[in-house]
C-alpha cells in the first residue's frame, strides 16, 4: 500500500510538470505568434482632419419679393420639357422672375470643396434660423416656403420632382439628403426654395425667412460647413 501510494505521487508530479512545460511552452509560443503576427509600423493611428470649405451663391440673383407659384404649372406655347412654370424660368427665361417681374424662386449653388486625401461625406440639412411674419393684421410666417434639389448638366437645370416643405420653426431641421465629395476635389450641388401655391397665401406675404444650408460630416467629428440665405415674401394687395 505504500509503495502505490509513492507511485501514484510520483506519477501526479510527472505529470504537473509536464503539464507546467506545456503551459509554458504554449504561453512563448502564444507571445512569439502575437509578436510575429504583424510587421513593424503596421498598425498606424491618426488624428481625423477635417479639411473643407463651403461657398454659397444666388444662381439668379433678384431683389423682388417672392410671390406663390405652383412649380408644375404649364405654360403657354412653350414645348417640353421645359413647358412647366419653374423649368421654363430655369432653362428658357433663365431667371427666377416671371414675365411679370414677380419672384417665383430662390436657386442656391452650393460648392462643397475637401482639401484632405480622402472622400468626405456629408449629411446634408436646412436649418430655420429665423421665420417672422410681418405686421400686417393676420399675417403669419412663412409656412409653405418648399425646397426641391436641382442638378445641372451642361446648361440645363433638371429639377428633383419631390418636393420638400421646410420645417419654419426656429431652429427646425430639414434633411435634404447626403453627398460625397472626392478627396482633393470640389462637388456643386442646387438648393430651389419656393413659396408653394396652396391658393390662399396672403397671410404669408410680407414674411421673412433666414435659413442656412448645413453640410455636417457623417465621420463623427462634429464638423460641419454652411452657408445662409435669407428668403422675404411679396406684400400682395
Amino acid at each position: 500500500m505504500e509503495d502505490n501510494k509513492k507511485g501514484n505521487g510520483l506519477f501526479l508530479a510527472i505529470v504537473g510538470v509536464a503539464t507546467l512545460i506545456v503551459a509554458i511552452i504554449g504561453a512563448s509560443f502564444a507571445y512569439f505568434s502575437a509578436q510575429a503576427s504583424s510587421a513593424e509600423g503596421a498598425v498606424n493611428l491618426s488624428a481625423y482632419e477635417f479639411n473643407a470649405s463651403l461657398s454659397l451663391s444666388e444662381v439668379y440673383a433678384s431683389s423682388n419679393k417672392l410671390i406663390p407659384v405652383n412649380p408644375d404649372g404649364a405654360v403657354e406655347n412653350s414645348t417640353a420639357p421645359n413647358n412647366t412654370i419653374m423649368k421654363y424660368a430655369l432653362n428658357v427665361a433663365k431667371s427666377c422672375d416671371d414675365s411679370q417681374g414677380y419672384r417665383i424662386c430662390a436657386l442656391y449653388q452650393v460648392t462643397v470643396t475637401n482639401g484632405g486625401s480622402t472622400p468626405l461625406t456629408l449629411e446634408g440639412s436646412i436649418i430655420t434660423n429665423t421665420n417672422v411674419a410681418s405686421e400686417r393684421d393676420g399675417a403669419s410666417p412663412f409656412t409653405n416656403l418648399t425646397y426641391r434639389p436641382v442638378t445641372k448638366e451642361g446648361q440645363t437645370y433638371t429639377i428633383g420632382t419631390t418636393p420638400t416643405t421646410l420645417v419654419q420653426t426656429d431652429g427646425g431641421v430639414t434633411n435634404i439628403g447626403q453627398i460625397t465629395v472626392p478627396a482633393n476635389d470640389s462637388l456643386v450641388t442646387y438648393a430651389l426654395i419656393y413659396l408653394n401655391d396652396n391658393e390662399n397665401q396672403s397671410a404669408e406675404m410680407g414674411a421673412t425667412y433666414t435659413g442656412q444650408i448645413v453640410y455636417t460630416s457623417t465621420a463623427g467629428s462634429g464638423s460641419r460647413l454652411t452657408g445662409t440665405f435669407t428668403i422675404s415674401g411679396g406684400t400682395g394687395n
